[in-house]
């Protein structure tokens, strides 16, 4: 049920009529979800509202309540298309045609218990393999339930109008800019030393690591998730990434002879070699792996995670379920996960004297709030909005950091701007060794 207020959203009060709130936009628009299909408490309501003021009552019984909702209506099926799915085209249940066939996010509300969204999923993978489709994954976690599958138009348009069914969306694609490379032999490049025994482990996930000179001597294991993606990085981020966590901006040690990595490191491979995730697993299943997996088997506390998908904007009102299994993982595990709040250059990719001129308004456009997962609650976020950060793998200019002309940052947060320091990857390499050592947790 989706019902539009004005003032406060007064959840406690909706819980007492045996509805549950799960999600709520910016013009005071809520969805409501019952478990057991009864709206008699909230009928009950409505009517002792339009009785008779009771004699010694100076307003109508409930008045607190009902006077603050003006509109009572239904999720329509378009309601349950997502952002990604709704920018390529299908913005009505309709544009599904028959014999479309794509591979898809089913998300279930967060509603009643565990095993009441287990059983719902499992209707849905049912429903979905009897019309002859493949159910690739179904990821059930504390609060996300997300199935991947491939499936026709017609199968899709009828889960449009279950009442368990959150959203329907295309999954999400990572944001892994490459940027121009700068110039350096490798004969002119400092030696590099292996890392102190003690040093903190991080896990880079990301599209895998390549050898290298610079960082061989600090890679404890190179895995995937899954396996069958192998480690090498194709791509190219997960090495340019590696060496940012390990070094820092290298402009600052080129000058040296040696330089030492801060970290030991494992790289973790979930970017195929296309740029893509991969198409068979939700990208929840592959993160509560990966993470799972490095603190199992390397007693890893860090992780970085500087990726983003920059067509599901932090929307008001909703985590979404990257943002949330990270949240889950940071809070079950106990480990300090760092996320990239995403990559944008001033005036969407135009003049780099924008950044100058136009700051700090550009940053306050609707096109540069966070990215999912930067909306996770329990992980740290870094922006990557202007300044260029040298990796070791080629000294490539990639925007993994920012600072603005003050050496400060703003991060923009559901069309609003959050003032803090900038810290480069060097910094916050060594933030969460100092935050394992504070909580006197293995490195």
């Amino acid at each position: 049920m989706r019902v539009r207020m004005h003032g406060m959203l007064l959840e406690d009060e909706w819980e007492k009529v045996g509805l549950t709130l799960l999600a709520s936009d910016d013009d005071r628009t809520i969805v409501l979800f019952s478990s057991q299909g009864d709206l008699s408490a909230f009928l009950e309501r409505l009517e002792a509202y339009d009785n008779p003021i009771p004699v010694g009552q100076q307003g109508r019984r409930y008045e607190g309540f009902v006077s603050r909702i003006d509109e009572v209506g239904t999720l329509e099926p378009r309601d349950r298309l997502g952002t990604r799915i709704k920018e390529a085209g299908f913005t009505e249940a309709a544009d599904l045609e028959d014999e479309a066939v794509l591979t898809v996010d089913i998300e279930l509300w967060d509603f009643g218990t565990r095993f009441a969204r287990e059983r719902k999923a499992r209707e849905v993978e049912d429903f979905i393999s009897a019309q002859g489709d493949e159910v690739f994954d179904t990821y059930i976690g504390p609060s996300i339930t997300l199935i991947r599958a491939k499936a026709h138009g017609k199968t899709l348009r009828p889960l449009l109008s279950v009442p368990e069914v959150a959203f329907v969306d295309l999954p999400p694609e990572p944001d892994i800019q490459a940027a121009e490379l700068v110039e350096l032999q490798l004969e002119d490049a400092p030696t590099g030393l292996a890392p102190d025994e003690e040093a903190p482990i991080v896990g880079v996930l990301d599209s895998g690591i390549n050898d290298h000179p610079l960082l061989e001597a600090a890679i404890l294991g190179r895995v995937a998730f899954p396996a069958e993606l192998g480690t090498a990085d194709v791509w190219g981020h997960g090495t340019r990434v590696s060496g940012a966590a390990l070094y820092g901006d290298l402009r600052d040690l080129l000058r040296e002879d040696q330089i030492k990595p801060i970290a030991r490191l494992v790289s973790a491979k979930l970017v195929g070699d296309d740029g893509r995730f991969y198409e068979r697993r939700t990208l929840p299943t592959q993160m509560d792996q990966a993470i799972r997996g490095l603190w199992q088997d390397y007693g890893c506390r860090i992780f970085v995670v500087a990726l983003g998908d920059l067509r599901a904007r932090n929307e008001p009102g909703r985590v979404g379920p990257w943002a949330a299994t990270l949240d889950e993982l940071a809070r079950e595990l106990d480990v300090l996960i760092l996320v990239s709040a995403g990559n944008r250059p001033p005036g969407g990719g135009s003049l780099l004297e924008q950044a100058i001129t136009h700051y700090p308004k550009y940053l306050l456009e609707a096109a540069n709030r966070v990215c999912e997962p930067a909306g996770a609650i329990m992980s740290s976020q870094w922006d990557r909005l202007r300044t260029g950060q040298v990796s070791a793998l080629d000294i490539n200019r990639t925007p993994m950091c920012s600072r603005s002309p003050n050496d400060l940052s703003l991060r923009p947060s559901l069309g609003q701007a959050l003032v803090r320091q900038a810290f480069s990857s060097r910094i916050l390499s060594r933030l969460a060794a100092q935050w394992c050592s504070m909580r006197r947790l293995p490195a």
